[in-house]
């Protein structure tokens, strides 16, 4: 069985031309925040934090939670960046 991880990203929403559709792998948006979770439950927990941002809940960004496995990570990340722990303490949720 392998381990899992999840990625919580914070994106910026890009205005697509008529008739094209939304592509993450030809167009993905900018990532503006990523952190990364060990259980699903505080993956969950950090996707909610991110949903209640101002500018997420006016449609200008957007919170997307992806599952990793984790032989697939092929590099070493902090769990939290210093950004995400700023956001997070201002909405008062603690790690």
């Amino acid at each position: 069985m392998t381990e899992s991880t999840f990625a919580i990203m914070l994106t910026t929403v890009q205005p697509l031309p008529d008739g094209i559709r939304r592509d993450e792998n030809a167009n993905p948006e900018k990532i503006v925040e990523a952190v990364s979770a060990t259980t699903p439950e505080a993956a969950r927990r950090i996707f909610d934090a991110f949903c209640s941002l101002p500018r997420v809940r006016a449609g200008r960004q957007r919170a997307k939670i992806l599952t990793c496995s984790v032989e697939a990570a092929a590099f070493e990340a902090p769990l939290m960046t210093a950004g995400a722990a700023r956001a997070l303490a201002r909405l008062g949720t603690r790690r």
